[in-house]
């Protein structure tokens, strides 16, 4: 029985070689990576207690590099089950929901055909290359140059040229051996249902030939570069071969790309992939122009763990976003989901590295929003909630979108995400006039709050090794005290211990000897709430077990510097709530997003600090364990 390779291949996408092969084996965790695709296992053919058997879900194989076995979904099914290569593909075809063609007596015709048919493909796509350097195609090579399509970038993507005789195209695939039905089949040539002379359909047009995810061609795009051509976009028609609602524009260039990148752009259009990989942006794929299918966003995921949809910056592109969005919300699973980017109005990614090359359309990227964000934004658009009958249909409309999720535990987590800004609108509309934009101020000039509990706990900690290492203090008095402290006492106190400090002469050592009674007589009742009764010999110590082993300077300036670190990622964290509760138009949503950015490299400062600090403290442990007995207390 004989198999397509278009069938195979709708197969291979659908059944990952990782869910086939992870039925027989258990995943090496420590060297195993899913978010790429990529898994480890001790080999299930031979006997081994080191992982060498590696599944490589991108490229759709399996290889051990112990004993040599390699393959795809049927061959392992072939040689774990000892089943019949047939039998293989029935299996996992029906796995797939993929209709098999029946078993006939032309199966090896069918075969023959379908080889002319992919080689047919070959060699339409070298005859519309050669014609766009031709006189033929002059007009729509200077066009493509004009977008910015250099040679070097038309030889990558083979471009080309299709003529505006029909009868020219058909002449030369007739010449390699296609027949009338082979290029009808395939999408080239279609025949008038009145029985008059076949046309090309694709006539006087810039081609962009269409690969699957293997890179073999299997359709092809029409881009019109004269006045009054319509449609601007053609496609291949939907053939055996090309299924654009199954098919992701440049997979196979994305896919060998994601090994240096660590993003996936989903774009609109072919031209756009190719202006972005010009600018030196190759994680790429486009859509193809229609709407983001269910498989489709599946091909995503096998590719990256979250793509970052970027459609054009007009109306219908904005449209396009919110189709992809709402196509995608049943679909989540824990580790897989999208994120966006809004693009200027009126704007596509070919335009931006246009204007600005890769730089300005990494600026536009580092934007990107994830898509609970972009979900509030949808609810958001275009609505007043300013009475209570819109806040509650708003908070339905929640609800409602949020059920849609099938996984439990996103849908609860959706749930929770949209009803705390849900809070925060109720909270505002229901606030006194004259108390709705009341700010708070501490040490930097604002009003103050109530502190929660773990940032006064880090606001005193914080205070307490400012008062028992005063010196330390000294260096880092400037950027503690433009802290915004919730605690308004604390607040009070670091700028009263500054000015103490200040006044000690600079060639004098700023040991507690040198403060401490005025730090008695400032701070009494504030020490005595941090960290206890003030007439305890300690009393201006922090109840820090490092703080007693007298560490250097260098140790404590870090300690230090892991509490400001963290004050200022909360207070960074207040702001970035506040402006996603409050993001009603583009600017708003445009401060927002600046203050994700610095959310995340906030976190990932602090994230190496604390290992750095951990590291340190771990050292400083042993140092003192190492220590005679009557040296420890």
């Amino acid at each position: 029985m004989r198999f397509s390779n278009a069938v195979l291949d709708q197969i291979r996408a659908r059944v990952p070689v990782s869910d086939v092969v992870g039925r027989r084996v258990q995943w090496d965790r420590r060297k195993s990576r899913p978010q790429k695709g990529d898994f480890w296992a001790c080999c299930p053919f031979h006997n081994e207690k080191t992982p060498s058997f590696h599944v490589d879900d991108r490229r759709g194989l399996y290889h051990c590099f112990g004993c040599g076995k390699t393959g795809d979904q049927f061959r392992f099914l072939c040689e774990s089950e000892n089943v019949s290569f047939p039998e293989a593909v029935e299996k996992l075809a029906r796995e797939a929901g993929v209709i098999l063609p029946a078993r006939g007596t032309g199966d090896d015709e069918a075969a023959r055909a379908e080889r002319r048919m992919m080689d047919g493909f070959e060699t339409a796509a070298l005859y519309f290359q050669k014609l766009l350097t031709a006189p033929p195609g002059s007009a729509t090579l200077a066009y493509a140059e004009g977008r910015g399509l250099d040679a070097e970038t038309r030889k990558t993507f083979r471009i080309g040229y299709a003529p505006s005789r029909s009868e020219d195209l058909i002449a030369h695939l007739s010449a390699a051996g296609l027949t009338p039905q082979d290029m009808d089949a395939m999408g080239l040539v279609s025949q008038p249902a009145d029985g008059g002379r076949p046309y090309a359909r694709f006539r006087d047009r810039l081609i962009v030939p269409i690969a699957d995810a293997r890179g073999r061609i299997i359709g092809f795009g029409g881009r019109a570069v004269r006045e009054g051509q319509e449609p601007k976009y053609l496609n291949s028609p939907e053939t055996r071969f090309f299924d654009k609602g199954r098919l992701l524009y440049n997979a196979h260039r994305a896919r060998a790309a994601l090994a240096r990148e660590e993003t996936l752009i989903v774009v609109e259009g072919y031209l756009d992939a190719i202006a972005l990989h010009r600018a030196g942006i190759e994680a790429v794929v486009a859509s193809l122009g229609t709407a983001v299918t269910e498989d489709q966003i599946g091909l995503l995921w096998r590719l990256a763990d979250e793509p970052v949809i970027c459609f054009d910056g007009d109306e219908a592109g904005q449209r396009a976003a919110v189709r992809v969005l709402e196509r995608a919300l049943p679909m989540l699973v824990p580790g897989k989901s999208l994120r966006f980017v809004h693009l200027p109005d009126g704007k596509d990614p070919d335009d931006v590295v246009r204007a600005g090359g890769q730089e300005a359309f990494r600026a536009v990227l580092a934007r990107e929003v994830p898509l609970v964000d972009a979900l509030w934004t949808m609810l958001m658009q275009e609505r007043a909630v300013d009475t209570p009958e819109r806040l509650a249909a708003l908070d339905k409309d929640v609800t409602e979108t949020c059920n849609r999720i099938r996984d439990a535990a996103i849908r609860h987590n959706y749930l929770d995400a949209l009803r705390m800004k849900l809070k925060a609108l109720r909270e505002a509309l229901y606030r006194p006039a004259g108390q709705r934009d009341a700010p708070r101020m501490g040490a930097g000039g604002r009003a103050p709050v109530q502190a929660p509990r773990t940032e006064a706990v880090a606001e005193t900690t914080l205070f307490g090794l400012c008062l028992a290492f005063p010196d330390v203090f000294a260096g880092e008095a400037e950027r503690i005290l433009s802290l915004d402290a919730v605690d308004p006492e604390v607040a009070r106190g670091f700028a009263m211990l500054d000015g103490i400090v200040s006044q000690v002469p600079h060639d004098r050592a700023l040991g507690s000897e040198a403060v401490v009674p005025a730090l008695r007589a400032r701070f009494g009742a504030l020490v005595a709430r941090a960290y206890g009764p003030q007439d305890k010999a300690d009393a201006l110590r922090v109840r820090h077990e490092v703080v007693a082993w007298n560490p250097p300077a260098a140790f404590i300036r870090r300690l230090m510097d892991h509490y400001v670190v963290s004050l200022e990622l909360r207070a960074m964290e207040r702001d970035h709530r506040e402006a996603m509760d409050h993001a009603l138009s583009e600017a708003d949503m445009a401060r927002a997003n600046a203050l994700s950015d610095a959310l995340r490299a906030q976190r990932e400062r602090l994230g190496a600090a604390n290992l750095a600090l951990e590291e340190e403290l771990d050292l400083l442990r042993q140092t003192r364990a190492a220590l005679p007995a009557e040296r420890t207390d």
